[in-house]
């Protein structure tokens, strides 16, 4: 009897439950971003949102996860790759148009991360677009909660918000760091069958197959570039994933000069490919 008593206070955090942990840290200097983020991951709507998502995309197309598992992705590789930007002196275009501080652009990019994909509760064609007015009450609600009666400040961070929605898309070019941060951090959550590439469930094909490909993907510091995109895969097979949406969304994020790009191949892989390392972009 104790030692079920003492089994069931152990707790093992879901996939899920660790991601929101890293997030939260990831917020973690950021007064605006944390009271975001606790909105966010509690808010009601926006939870049946992700989960209507996931019934049209999962259910209905049969495509791979679009829900809250990949908005909490997106939000923290997103929030990565602007705080190593910021470091390297790379300023979003919030501070070089003077329209708020380091601060208002990370509730940009948690904002416009985690509420990208709604448009899916319509249509996966154009959901980029039906996410804008989707998004757009919801994202005017927090940011009441977050600046009050500073309208100046809720319209430039609204503005930055839907654009970079908007300009996830890889055929969208972005005008602005954090839209171009949105399409990339998007691309990144290709791990294990969750590549965005939308491939039907059990169909074996070159993108379910190079998508089981992906163990993980790091996001660091560069090397040669303020930042470096390393994805390990057990098989060559997974390079498809790069070059076929990873690539493009860095293109049309106007951001490629700024990230590397690097598959890294476990040495011990029958592939089809001699280098355990191959530089992509």
């Amino acid at each position: 009897m104790k030692r079920k008593q003492k089994k069931d206070k152990i707790h093992k955090l879901t996939f899920q439950e660790m991601l929101v942990e890293k997030l939260k840290e990831q917020v973690s200097k950021s007064e605006k971003c944390k009271k975001a983020l606790e909105i966010l991951l509690n808010d009601r709507e926006i939870n049946y949102l992700l989960e209507a998502v996931n019934i049209a995309a999962v259910g209905r197309l049969r495509y791979n996860d679009h829900g809250k598992t990949h908005s909490i992705i997106t939000s923290l590789n997103a929030l990565k790759i602007l705080d190593l930007f910021y470091e390297a002196g790379i300023e979003p275009n919030t501070i070089k148009e003077k329209t708020g501080d380091i601060d208002d652009a990370r509730l940009t990019v948690l904002l416009a991360a985690y509420l990208h994909d709604v448009g899916h509760i319509v249509h996966r064609e154009h959901h980029y677009e039906f996410s804008l007015w989707i998004a757009k009450p919801i994202v005017e609600r927090i940011l009441e909660e977050i600046y009050g009666e500073d309208i100046e400040k809720r319209i430039h961070v609204l503005a930055n918000v839907l654009h970079a929605i908007y300009a996830h898309d890889k055929d969208v070019t972005a005008l602005t760091v954090e839209a171009g941060i949105i399409g990339v951090a998007d691309a990144t959550d290709m791990a294990k069958g969750r590549a965005r590439i939308p491939f039907a469930l059990g169909e074996v094909s070159i993108h379910s197959i190079s998508a089981l490909a992906i163990d993980y993907v790091e996001i660091k510091k560069g090397k040669e570039k303020p930042v470096r995109i390393e994805v390990h895969m057990n098989n060559s097979s997974g390079i498809f994933q790069i070059q076929e949406l990873l690539q493009r969304k860095l293109r049309s994020s106007n951001l490629d000069q700024y990230i590397e790009v690097v598959a890294k191949i476990k040495p011990e892989e029958r592939r089809i490919l001699r280098e355990a390392e191959i530089r992509i972009i």
